[in-house]
């Protein structure tokens, strides 16, 4: 028996660009991209569109905000969903090369020396709990990755609309303050 390969620490940038390939390449990332800007930019348009309705006196308008309104919550709502079943799909197209990979390699594995190097354990466990992983849970790491990064870049940007550019300046502070920790 040998034993395990294990590596501690931070996962390298390889182990990621790898899920970025079976998930699809480049197209796959400039779709999070994309689909991302999109939401966040009707989110923060719809925020931006309820400050003019509520600076408006004229009722007779009501209507017309409430229309716009109603269709960029929709948007808004639609795009989160588009958003959520094609990374999801997107992880399971990947899952799935990655079991076949996994199998074919099995197969083809040299059997004398490679089942009696290997506990059966280890080989059930990578083709249950890590595929499992792959399967139902790193496709949401995406979308939440994603999503934050985008309200880590859109809020302060909706923020500095909102009120002035020199509001800025407490907002570096406080990223760098939190860098420092």
């Amino acid at each position: 028996m040998t034993a395990e390969d294990r590596i501690k620490g931070k996962v390298s940038s390889d182990v990621y660009w790898d899920y970025i390939k079976l998930n699809g390449g480049k197209p796959f990332v400039f779709f999070v991209i994309i689909s991302q800007i999109l939401s966040k930019g009707s989110s923060l348009f719809l925020s931006i569109w309820l400050s003019f309705w509520t600076q408006d006196s004229d009722e007779s308008k009501n209507t017309m905000y409430l229309t716009v309104f109603s269709t960029l919550t929709v948007a808004v709502g639609l795009l989160a969903i588009i958003r959520t079943v094609m990374i999801t799909q997107a992880s399971l197209v990947a899952a799935k090369k990655a079991h076949k990979s996994m199998i074919v390699s099995l197969l083809f594995a040299p059997l004398v020396q490679f089942f009696e190097r290997v506990p059966i354990g280890r080989i059930l466990n990578r083709l249950s709990k890590d595929l499992t992983v792959l399967d139902q849970r790193l496709g949401w790491y995406v979308n939440d990755y994603s999503v934050d990064v985008c309200n880590i870049i859109g809020n302060p940007i909706l923020i500095i609309y909102a009120s002035s550019i020199l509001v800025i300046f407490p907002i570096f502070a406080f990223f760098y303050l939190c860098n420092k920790l």
